[in-house]
């Protein structure tokens, strides 16, 4: 199963430009950046990303990251997004999460890629509460040293994946399951919600 999408097949449709929440490590900063507005640019839309950018990007949303908890992060950031929403300030109704690896604040905190991926997940949750009739989109951007590249990664399919195979061989890294809804079902793209 595929998990992860090139991100340039995921085209964002969304005219009154989107929120990023990156990392805003400064060797991935140019290429995420530079992703979005292409992204825009070949989807002929306005060139308009609102950015929000902490080291740990958008996993800094998960209420169980363990970066700068003491600094309520998560807080000041589900209000910067709630704020770039509303019509008094930017109007904007797609939110686009990101996480990056190597990610050196990940690393700071001893997260793994799966671990970051799980807050990400957690983190869209959260961005969905804000506002139901968002769109929100999680990317995870990869430098491999000689390049970078951007990914979709959607929940569902990360949910799937979590059911049919990511549980038992990464359970272990968490103290408690962090998706206990996701339930094996019979086909590989689709997920079913315990009730």
């Amino acid at each position: 199963m595929q998990v992860l999408e090139d991100a340039d097949a995921h085209k964002l449709e969304s005219s009154d430009g989107v929120i990023v929440v990156p990392c805003s490590d400064g060797d991935q900063m140019p290429d995420v950046f530079e992703h979005q507005c292409a992204l825009a640019r070949e989807a002929g839309r306005r060139v308009r990303p609102h950015m929000f950018s902490l080291h740990g990007g958008a996993m800094l949303i998960a209420e169980n990251c363990p970066l700068y908890r003491e600094y309520q992060v998560d807080q000041l950031l589900l209000q910067q997004i709630r704020e770039a929403e509303g019509t008094d300030l930017k109007g904007i109704g797609t939110v686009v999460l990101y996480i990056h690896a190597p990610c050196g604040a990940a690393g700071l905190a001893g997260l793994s890629l799966v671990e970051q991926v799980v807050l990400l997940i957690r983190a869209k949750e959260r961005v969905k509460e804000i506002d139901t009739t968002n769109v929100v989109v999680c990317f995870v951007h990869v430098d491999y040293g000689d390049r970078q590249r951007t990914y979709f990664i959607s929940r569902d399919r990360w949910l799937s994946y979590w059911a049919s195979l990511g549980r038992s061989l990464w359970g272990h890294l968490f103290p408690t399951d962090p998706h206990p809804e996701a339930v094996p079902t019979r086909t590989s793209d689709s997920t079913q919600m315990a009730p």
